[in-house]
């Protein structure tokens, strides 16, 4: 599981870095090549291209953050999963303990209250 995590989290690095050489790449050449054109409307035409420099900055920076949440997002989603599967406890059955303990506060009774259940369970048959 750790290995899987650390795998996650070293991809997770080189995407970004990648993503953000590409966009640092886009903009240097779009700057390049529109800065140095000689119009007529001259302040004009530097202002209106600085301005779509700039949106497109932003845009390429809200693009990342975008991504770098979504795979953090998936990351810690994976990891929540994989330590439920490997705890063998069902979902439902953890957020409920988690809602019950927060409530109850007395920790010990619950889960001691939780385990006598589980095993009741357990020892019942196919006809419970």
């Amino acid at each position: 599981m750790t290995n899987s995590l650390i795998s996650g989290t070293i991809a997770t690095i080189s995407i970004t870095t990648v993503i953000s050489v590409v966009m640092i790449v886009l903009v240097s050449v779009l700057s390049l090549l529109l800065l140095p054109v000689p119009l007529p409307l001259n302040n004009m035409m530097m202002m209106m291209m600085m301005i779509i420099i700039i949106i497109i900055m932003v845009i390429m920076v809200t693009m990342t953050i975008v991504i770098v949440v979504i795979i953090i997002i998936v990351i810690i989603y994976v990891f929540f999963i994989t330590t439920i599967i490997v705890l063998n406890i069902g979902f439902r059955t953890t957020i409920i303990m988690t809602i019950v303990a927060s409530i109850t506060k007395d920790q010990d009774q619950f889960y001691r209250t939780f385990i006598l259940q589980n095993e009741s369970n357990e020892h019942a048959g196919p006809d419970a």
